[in-house]
């Protein structure tokens, strides 16, 4: 007689203790000046790495609780050998979730957009665009960073509307007269000397 297999309380805390490590690290860079309020300084890679992947890491941790849910309800309606060790794990993966989704709130209510990025005198700018939804406020913000381009000085450009973007925002270099400019589409939106 084959025996049949099932999962072991092992699988469940391999599929658990990542999900709690990577929802830590999101819940953590949530509190981290992720969006960049006029003046602040930033990490960019941090920001670019919460504000894209931050809802997708949410939805991914969410459906892998609900795996390790379905793994472990087997086990604890046939009551077989810890099956209530393996229901921490369970409450771990759905913990993890939780606190996945809390960690992607700000990215959710006030989301950022890095659009563009060029080089001026040595120094790397990047342009991003950033809304306030419980405002309906839209703003173009002109980060200058260092020559690698990881640490950043960020500052509000222009307010915008949702409207007014027809199409990808350019950061626009004019070398020679030491300007910049944000376009959109053909029109300059907004000109500056950094």
């Amino acid at each position: 007689m084959a025996r049949s297999r099932s999962t072991s309380p092992k699988t469940l805390w391999w599929l658990a203790g990542p999900a709690a490590g990577l929802a830590a690290l999101y819940a953590w860079l949530s509190t981290l000046p992720v969006v960049p309020a006029d003046g602040a300084t930033v990490f960019y890679p941090s920001l670019i790495l919460y504000h894209f992947t931050a809802t997708a890491l949410a939805t991914a941790l969410a459906l892998l609780a609900m795996l390790v849910f379905g793994l472990w309800l087997p086990m604890a309606l046939g009551r077989r050998s810890r099956w209530p060790a393996a229901g921490l794990a369970v409450l771990l993966a759905l913990g993890a979730s939780g606190l996945a989704c809390w960690g992607a709130l700000p990215q959710t209510f006030t989301p950022y957009r890095h659009v563009d990025r060029a080089a001026l005198n040595g120094q790397v700018y990047q342009l991003g665009l950033r809304a306030m939804l419980a405002d309906d406020a839209y703003y173009y913000v002109l980060c200058a960073c260092d020559p690698s381009g990881l640490f950043c000085h960020c500052r509000d450009l222009a307010a915008t509307t949702a409207q007014a973007v027809t199409a990808r925002p350019e950061l626009v270099v004019d070398a020679a007269a030491n300007r910049m400019a944000v376009k959109v589409g053909e029109a300059v939106v907004y000109a500056f000397t950094p």
